[in-house]
């Protein structure tokens, strides 16, 4: 049922109809989301994402947070990457409880149509899940990483840095 938590910060005006955002959520400015989609409670959706109509944000997930990417400067110090790209979710996705899916570095993260992840997955900066493909519990990718049309993959998959799965 549409609607917005009173608990909830929705600081965006780009939003399409039949929204609900549930308790103690965050949804920054920079958002976009479709029409008839819901994000439960303790969500926290920030810089620049487009959600697609028909999609289910379960409690407790992140999405549009940084990444973990860091170089060494000219004294050995870890700097982190700069992140300036998005996060871009397709229609009649859902994200499980508990997900984190990191924006991109230079290009947006993306999750195309009808992709299901289950609860305590991880999507890191830069990675492309294709149309279909199902992440079942604890599956972590790493970034950069492509992950092809309707594959499953296993309970506690790890993905390593720039690879691709058919």
């Amino acid at each position: 049922e549409a609607g917005i938590s009173a608990t909830a910060v929705v600081e965006t005006k780009n939003v399409g109809k039949n929204l609900y955002v549930g308790h103690q959520s965050y949804i920054g400015p920079d958002v976009i989301i479709g029409d008839d989609v819901t994000i439960m409670h303790h969500v926290t959706i920030q810089n620049h994402v487009v959600i697609g109509n028909g999609t289910v944000i379960e409690s407790g997930s992140v999405i549009g947070a940084c990444g973990f990417g860091h170089y060494h400067d000219e004294k050995g110090h870890p700097v982190c990457v700069p992140h300036f790209g998005g996060v871009r979710i397709g229609n009649n996705v859902t994200i499980g409880a508990n997900n984190a899916i990191s924006r991109g570095c230079l290009a947006d993260t993306i999750i195309e149509d009808d992709v299901k992840t289950d609860n305590l997955c991880h999507i890191a900066h830069n990675d492309h899940i294709k149309r279909g493909a199902m992440l079942t519990a604890n599956t972590v990718i790493s970034g950069s990483t492509t992950v092809g049309e309707n594959a499953w993959l296993a309970p506690g998959t790890l993905l390593n840095n720039s690879i691709t799965v058919g």
